[in-house]
């Protein structure tokens, strides 16, 4: 599910929200690189980005960025083209999802787009993340949307989908600006 939309991406100026050790960025790279002119790799642990720096230090486009959780500290107003986050979001507290979704429409070009990977559980909005099934924060698609819709992204597409054995416990929405 992931893939299909992440094509629909203009990756020219491209941030990857909560990057951890930089996964992602090889095959990224090697699939897409010709696409690809800046490479922003961003988490709220310094330790995940020295390791990306370490890790990813013969990468020419890329840039290394620790930010406080909330927002793209760091980046410029209408600098990229894309974000994505994959694999993370799903832990995020809703109201921190809705801030960065705020930050999302400053830091996009207009037409640019995002595409994240968020939780779908919406049993108990009081449960902290780490008692859920797999570690999923209170979040649904239509909370997501709501939020999305009200920091002026237009949502392109949702789809619900399991993960593991767990039947619809996450999402992927692509947003635009």
């Amino acid at each position: 599910v992931f893939l299909p939309m992440f094509e629909q991406l203009t990756i020219t100026h491209l941030l990857e929200l909560a990057c951890g050790h930089g996964r992602h960025a090889d095959p990224l790279m090697q699939r897409f690189g010709d696409r690809v002119e800046t490479y922003v790799m961003m988490d709220v642990l310094a330790s995940n980005i020295d390791f990306c720096r370490s890790r990813h230090a013969g990468m020419k486009r890329a840039r290394f960025l620790v930010n406080a959780g909330a927002a793209y500290d760091g980046v410029a107003s209408n600098s990229l083209t894309a974000i994505f986050c994959y694999d993370a979001m799903v832990h995020f507290h809703r109201d921190v999802v809705r801030q960065y979704l705020v930050d999302t429409k400053r830091v996009l070009i207009e037409g640019g787009r995002a595409l994240f990977h968020h939780s779908n559980n919406g049993l108990d909005p009081d449960s902290p993340f780490d008692k859920n099934v797999h570690g999923r924060a209170y979040l649904s698609a239509a909370l997501f949307r709501k939020y999305a819709e009200a920091a002026g992204l237009t949502v392109l597409e949702q789809r619900v989908i399991d993960w593991v054995v767990a039947k619809d416990l996450d999402c992927v929405t692509l947003v635009e600006a």
